[in-house]
C-alpha cells in the first residue's frame, strides 16, 4: 500500500528521494535496490570533518550502491571535495556538493562534469547575489537544506523556503533535503520543488514493505 508522503509526491509532481542514513549500514544496500524498483530515486550522504555530526556514508560503502548507479544521488558534505571527487568509487546518476561558499563551485565542477553526471550544489541558504553567481554555473540543479547539515534531529527550517522561491523564479531546477514528511511536503512542493529528499518519514512509511526498514535509525 502506497505511503502517504509517496502518494503526496505524486500529487505535486515532485520526485521523492530515500535517504539512506535513514537505514542501519547492514541494511543500506538492500534498502536502495527496493527503492529503485519502486520509482524512487537514492540519497547517499558522505558526511566528513567539519560538516559531520553524525556518521555519513563512506567512501567503500558507496560501492554496493553500483547497481542504483542510475537513481542515486551522491551529496558529499566534506571539507575537500575536490579530492573526494577525485576519490568516488562509482559514477552516480548525480553528485550534490555541499558548498559554504560559492566562490569554490567553478573548480569542483570543472571536475565533476568529467564524470559525466548531473551536477547540482546544496546550500543552506541563498543571498541575493548568490542567484546570479549560481546562474552564472554550468549546473543541473540546487538543492536547498531545510536543516543545518551533516545533523540529524532537526525539524525543517519552512522559512528557507524563500531560497527555494528564488531558485524557482530564476528558471533553477531546485530540490529540498532535510525534516521533509507528509504535513510539510505540500507546502514546500508549492514553493516550486522538483526533488525531495526524505528520511525517516519516508523509512517509517515503508516498515510493512520493506521487513528490515524496522530498524530505521533515530
Amino acid at each position: 500500500m502506497m505511503g502517504r508522503l509517496t502518494e503526496l509526491a505524486q500529487e505535486h509532481h515532485v520526485l521523492l528521494s530515500g535517504s539512506l542514513l535513514a537505514v542501519l549500514k547492514d541494511d543500506r544496500a538492500a534498502a536502495a535496490r527496493y527503492l529503485a524498483h519502486r520509482g524512487h530515486w537514492v540519497h547517499a550522504d558522505v558526511i566528513e570533518g567539519s560538516f559531520r555530526g553524525q556518521p555519513g556514508l563512506s567512501l567503500a560503502e558507496l560501492e554496493p550502491l553500483a547497481p542504483v548507479a542510475k537513481v542515486l544521488d551522491i551529496h558529499l558534505m566534506v571539507d575537500d571535495p575536490v579530492e573526494t571527487i577525485k576519490n568516488l568509487p562509482i559514477i552516480p546518476r548525480r553528485l550534490t556538493v555541499q558548498l559554504r561558499n560559492l566562490a569554490s563551485a567553478p573548480e569542483i565542477l570543472r571536475l565533476a562534469r568529467a564524470l559525466s553526471c548531473e551536477i547540482w550544489i546544496a546550500v543552506e541558504e541563498l543571498a541575493p547575489g548568490d542567484i546570479d553567481a549560481l546562474k552564472a554555473l554550468d549546473l543541473d540543479g540546487v538543492l536547498v537544506m531545510l536543516t543545518p547539515p551533516g545533523s540529524a534531529g532537526h525539524i525543517a527550517d519552512l522559512d528557507r523556503l524563500n531560497s527555494v522561491r528564488a531558485a524557482n523564479n530564476a528558471d533553477l531546477s531546485v530540490g529540498v533535503d532535510g525534516g521533509v514528511n507528509a504535513e510539510n511536503l505540500p507546502t514546500t512542493a508549492s514553493a516550486g520543488i522538483r526533488y525531495a529528499v526524505s528520511g525517516r518519514a519516508f523509512f517509517q512509511e515503508l516498515r510493512q514493505e520493506l521487513p528490515h526498514v524496522g530498524s530505521v535509525t533515530t
